[in-house]
């Protein structure tokens, strides 16, 4: 079996896995129905507030113990938007506002979550091939694992947008 074979699998696994504790928090902040957080007054405050989860995902990237924490860091942000959607539940339309405003976040976290899941569980697995343990070669996968975190931030701010532009 070829080696990017295997990081497709591993890839769509996480996908899997991180969709059901996505999933999980938002059951789990929606049975809890109580009143989300305050609205972020901002622009900048609601990139911020969503940021430090984009953030805190990459930082755990780089740890080989980061892929025991990304899962669970999906399971708090889908909290918090089951939450959000628990205060929907009068207005139907708002839940299209709602999946409006998250959908660019949610891709953030899906597209960093998966490339963290990823660095930290390579270091877990020995290169079949000799060149991947090269130092240029890391160097070329810590810049694309930046490169994820930009496109990250650029969505996580898209998302901020989205939550002025379309108020619910």
């Amino acid at each position: 079996m070829k080696p990017y074979q295997k990081e497709q699998r591993l890839l769509t696994y996480f996908f899997l896995a991180s969709g059901l504790c996505f999933a999980l928090g938002v059951i789990l902040g929606v049975l809890r129905e109580g009143t989300p957080a305050a609205a972020p007054s901002t622009l900048w405050s609601c990139f911020l507030e969503r940021g430090k989860w984009i953030a805190s995902a990459f930082f755990l990237g780089f740890f080989p113990f980061g892929l025991f924490f990304v899962l669970p860091l999906l399971v708090c942000c889908g909290f918090g938007f089951g939450t959000a959607a628990a205060a929907c539940f009068p207005v139907p339309t708002a839940y299209v506002l709602l999946f409006i405003q998250y959908l660019p976040y949610l891709a953030a976290l899906l597209l960093l979550g998966s490339a963290a899941s990823l660095l930290s569980f390579l270091r877990y697995l020995r290169p079949e091939n000799k060149k991947a343990a090269l130092p240029r070669e890391q160097r070329r996968r810590y810049l694309e694992y930046t490169i994820f975190f930009v496109c990250a931030l650029a969505l996580t701010f898209v998302s901020a947008l989205f939550w002025f532009i379309f108020p619910s």
